[in-house]
């Protein structure tokens, strides 16, 4: 049955506490946090988690996308997919985060090569709205084109936050619906075209050891023609 939603969708102060108090538990504290003014649907603001003594690198965690209730299809109803979701990215320590980030872009342009996994994090928060879909694990979401001129990564995988603890994955805001956390990982165009002729599992058996789930803009493609 369709949602009937009335926009903008927002988070109760209740439920922001009980997100941001999640986020916090098995994240950390944020340092900063990248706020949206303009909220026609949903008020999409990311927070930045520096590294820790338990992680590495930095984490990015939108807080927002899941105010909004997507729709699944009965046949794809499951305890591992939730109509409300946030999305996670992890990026190396020497990602630069310069203070225009959080001005708009009406205001400044940024450096696509640096803003590129802040836009996508939005881009996917609202896709749901947008094209009236739904985004889930194992789900892959082309860009089209590289995301920015330094690498040739041009698409995302939604997959599980395994590193973060399988706690991570859920917190229940109220009592009908949690909300998930689903961690995306940039992919090459052939390592999506294998996930989607293969699935998931297949793909994800392909990486070595050595591949980690914090962005390597210049990583090995792990399905590029020999």
């Amino acid at each position: 049955m369709k949602i009937e939603q009335k926009f903008p969708c927002l988070y109760t102060k209740e439920q922001e506490e009980k997100l941001k108090d999640h986020i916090e538990k098995y994240l950390g504290k944020s340092v900063a946090v990248f706020r949206e003014e303009h909220i026609p649907d949903i008020k999409v603001d990311i927070h930045l988690i520096a590294p820790c003594e338990r992680y590495a690198g930095y984490t990015l965690v939108t807080s927002g996308a899941g105010a909004f209730r997507m729709d699944i299809p009965e046949d794809y109803e499951h305890p591992i997919n939730s109509k409300r979701a946030e999305y996670i990215i992890r990026l190396p320590e020497n990602w630069e985060f310069p203070e225009d980030f959080n001005k708009t872009t009406e205001e400044i342009e940024p450096d696509e090569n640096l803003y590129w996994p802040l836009r996508w994090l939005r881009i996917l928060a609202r896709m749901p709205i947008i094209h009236k879909v739904w985004l889930g694990w194992g789900h892959t979401v082309p860009c089209g084109s590289p995301f920015a001129e330094n690498t040739d990564l041009c698409c995302v995988l939604v997959e599980m936050p395994y590193v973060f603890g399988i706690g991570m994955f859920k917190v229940d805001i109220n009592a009908e619906e949690p909300v998930h956390f689903y961690q995306l990982i940039p992919l090459y165009r052939e390592e999506m075209e294998y996930k989607i002729q293969n699935g998931t599992h297949e793909l994800m058996e392909m990486f070595d050891d050595d591949f980690s789930d914090i962005v390597d803009i210049n990583r090995k493609n792990y399905c590029a023609d020999e």
